[in-house]
């Protein structure tokens, strides 16, 4: 951990300093929502498209943080101290420039189309016994990212690996500058991030600019056009590939387990991927290894590990009641205090058990860091393993020490965690995944992977379609579109939206219970529940005058005034809202008491993907507005008003108004293919192959004989069925399911609990992974076949289904 004073701070960043000069920093935040060590802390007040720094500053100050970098002529009447600069973000990265420039040791940046995290993790996997590398988290490649990624470089560090993204053109120049990279590897070139650009050729350039200075830039040969782009650059290429030219000549040989790899005519490495992409990734990983001279064995044993290297921070549910934070694969302090801040998203006043491995040359100052995390993260027990016992105890306080993971579970200890959030990290060799393992709820072999980072990349890319004052309410209804609604709706309030929509009352009890803060509009409320309601601090729509009198009624005799309250009109649905003819009666009801405060006045379209729809769209978008005026003219105040769903947003712009609902397009579905291809599936539904059989000619398979075998059939059974999601229309050869990159028809009539897949083409064994849907494409085919749509789809995997959550 490197220490500076803000005095230090003010002369790097060319500030003006208001405060102590002597105070010591070692942490960079600018977000007041993930703190772990506020008193040795500096807040950078960044101001984004959405959000300006500065409003956070005293939520900073509430949580402990004494030292800002803002802008120059903020005041504040707040006792801490501030550095003033021209602007906060070049501030940030002068000043990771800065601490970069401290450490002369080899620094490899990481760019390309696809595969960076993926690569630099890997990269990282086969070193890590060899080097001490500082390792960008996760994918911080941004121009906050890098930064962040540099800070933490400290003495220990013989080597880093900096991961650099860039979305549109003159970006790369800043992130250079700050990287200054000895070494680089480019991954590869495509159409991810290529809307800003005019062309492929302008995005490598753009890229190639990351290299300047770089000794040397590792790259697929077989990509012709990055290539010649990269040598027309004059960029120092060491290019591995299948030909007698290339630095590194790598002969690929594809079984149907595993991927041979033959270096230069003479060494034999083994992957366990068989996919193109992992076979690209696992070979920059393994030349970039080869260039700073690791031995062939510590490689292999690097790569053979990748075949269970889980890259993704888990959440799960675990037994007794326990919430498992499993981030099991990588041991550093950032990937720690993330782990942390997820926990405490989950905690919601239950006890934090923090279960630690050693980490690998870890020193005192880095044992001190943990115990003040440990500390300002309110862990309630901490368990070690594999750190040497008199650290243990004498410098981390922990509660129990193990030598080996095998030793804690032959404790027994992890069956008294009872409704506790178990937060497990540490080095790779530990194999911590073990604990996961052990202390995972177990129910079913089908799994509802649920990527909590494909929502905030969609939240965030339908953030730049609406103007930054336009309000945004997640729908979470149906268990949040199948994927779970506590867990969604968590992490939905952390990335900062500001109303959450559930359909029925029993919903948003149950994320009241949980902990859950926001705003919850209740689409569908019942007068037996009016109760519930007011007791959880809920908001019902109120879609017609009947109710809105039933619910006045309750609130009179309850003694209770200005309870908010939605207005749900109905322009042209004709399913549930208040008619037009019916808008002087209801400001009538609305304005005879004080009862009600209106927070919303909103409407439902019926055909805003349709563009054969427009002009009935575009007559309920005004009937909405013309309707609102009304009310709110008679209430005297401005409700916010919201007409676009996911679909209309990106479709009617003009319509956006005071707030607008996001639903299926949180999860990674859209009726527009441009803006599809610009979202992330947040869902991946699998299960595991648990029986192998072979059919015979003749030979029928499951309910009914549908299934009749002309010549000899391999079957595998797969443990899914129409009460777990998998919808009985799909079988007889209606739909295929993916065995890696491989299809397989469903044959037969499907079970209530399990299906049957041809499998005559494909080599496949028992506990093999068999994908349903990970894709866009996966859901539409499914509604396509069961003549529906994707909604269907996703809010009907069942209640039964284990979800899995992880972060990227």
């Amino acid at each position: 951990m490197t220490k500076y004073s803000l005095g230090q701070i003010t002369t790097v960043v060319s500030g003006v300093l208001q405060g102590d000069s002597e105070r010591v920093i070692t942490d960079i935040t600018f977000d007041s929502r993930k703190l772990t060590n506020p008193e040795h802390s500096i807040f950078f007040a960044l101001k984004t498209a959405r959000n300006d720094g500065h409003s956070f500053i005293k939520s900073a100050f509430e949580k402990g943080v004494r030292a800002f970098v803002v802008h120059q002529g903020f005041s504040s009447d707040l006792s801490a101290s501030f550095i003033e600069v021209e602007r906060p973000l070049y501030a940030l990265q002068r000043l990771a420039e800065y601490h970069r420039n401290r450490f002369n040791i080899p620094v490899i940046a990481i760019t390309g189309s696809n595969g960076k995290t993926i690569v630099k993790d890997w990269l990282s996997q086969i070193i890590s016994q060899k080097i001490n590398a500082a390792v960008s988290p996760r994918s911080y490649n941004s121009q906050i990212g890098v930064s962040l990624s540099l800070w933490q470089i400290d003495p220990q560090n013989e080597l880093a690996i900096i991961e650099a993204g860039i979305s549109k053109p003159n970006e790369m120049d800043c992130l250079a500058q700050m990287i200054q990279p000895t070494m680089g590897v480019f991954t590869n070139i495509g159409d991810a991030h290529l809307v800003n650009f005019k062309d492929r050729k302008q995005l490598i350039k753009e890229k190639a600019l990351l290299f300047k200075g770089a000794e040397r830039v590792i790259a697929n040969s077989n990509s012709l056009m990055l290539i010649n782009e990269l040598k027309s650059l004059n960029v120092p290429l060491y290019t591995w590939g299948i030909s007698e030219g290339d630095d590194v000549k790598i002969g690929i040989s594809k079984f149907s387990n595993k991927t041979e790899l033959l270096v230069n005519n003479s060494t034999l490495f083994t992957i366990s991927f068989t996919d193109d992409a992992s076979i690209e990734n696992a070979c920059h990983a393994l030349v970039t290894a080869m260039v700073l001279k690791i031995e062939d064995t510590t490689i292999q044993e690097g790569l053979t590990s990748l075949e269970s290297l889980d890259m993704r921070l888990q959440v799960l549910k675990g037994k007794n009641n326990c919430t498992i934070i499993n981030d099991a694969y990588s041991a550093d302090l950032k990937a720690l205090e993330q782990s942390l801040n997820l926990a405490n998203n989950y905690a919601h006043e239950r006890p934090k058990v923090l279960i630690i491995s050693k980490f690998y040359k870890a020193n005192s100052a880095d044992y001190t860091h943990i115990k003040e995390l440990v500390t300002s993260n309110q862990i309630n027990r901490l368990i070690t393993i594999g750190i040497d016992p008199l650290i243990a105890q004498n410098s981390l306080n922990a509660s129990e020490y193990f030598t080996t993971v095998d030793a804690f579970l032959r404790s027994k200890i992890y069956k008294r965690f009872n409704s506790e959030v178990v937060i497990i990290k540490g080095a790779r060799k530990f194999k911590l995944e073990k604990i996961a393992q052990r202390l995972q709820l177990k129910n079913h072999r089908t799994v509802l992977e649920v990527n909590l980072s494909a929502f905030t990349a969609n939240l965030n890319y339908y953030r730049t379609l609406i103007k930054p004052k336009t309000k945004i309410m997640a729908m979470v209804k149906a268990f949040s579109y199948g994927s779970g609604t506590y867990e969604i709706a968590r992490h939905l309030e952390s990335l900062g939206v500001h109303y959450l929509a559930v359909a029925y009352v029993d919903e948003g009890v149950e994320l009241r219970k949980k902990g859950v803060k926001l705003p919850i509009l209740v689409l569908n409320p019942e007068p037996s529940a009016f109760s519930s309601i007011v007791e959880n601090n809920l908001e019902p729509e109120m879609y017609s005058l009947s109710l809105l009198r039933k619910f006045k009624s309750y609130l009179d005799r309850v003694e209770i005034e200005n309870y908010p309250i939605h207005i749900k009109l109905d322009t042209g649905m004709h399913r549930l809202g208040v008619e037009a003819s019916e808008i002087q009666a209801l400001t009538i009801e609305l304005t005879s008491s004080n009862h009600f405060q209106v927070k919303t006045i909103f409407s439902h379209l019926a055909a805003s993907d349709s563009e054969t729809q427009d002009s009935f769209t575009k007559l309920q978008i005004q009937k909405l507005k013309e309707s609102a005026d009304l009310i709110s003219t008679a209430l005297g105040y401005q409700p916010i008003r919201h007409i676009c769903n996911t679909a209309a947003i990106g479709r009617f712009p003009e319509a956006h108004l005071d707030m607008v609902r996001l639903g299926l397009g949180l999860y990674g579905i859209s009726s527009e293919e441009k803006i599809q291809n610009k979202l992330m599936m947040a869902g991946r539904l699998k299960t595991t192959i648990i029986q192998m059989r072979t059919i015979a000619p003749g030979e029928s398979l499951g309910y009914g004989r549908s299934f009749v075998s002309n010549t000899i059939t391999k079957v595998a059974v797969i443990p899914i069925g129409y009460a777990d999601g998998l919808f009985r229309s799909l079988g007889n050869g209606n739909f295929h399911v993916k065995l890696g990159n491989q299809t397989a028809p469903i044959i037969g009539n499907i079970c209530m609990d399990m299906a049957f897949i041809d499998v005559t083409r494909i080599n496949a064994q028992v506990g093999q992974e068999v994908s349903i849907f990970r894709t866009p494409e996966d859901v539409s085919a499914i509604a396509k076949v069961i003549n529906s749509i994707p909604y269907e789809v996703l809010s009907a995997v069942s209640y039964r289904v284990k979800r899995e959550y992880y972060s990227e």
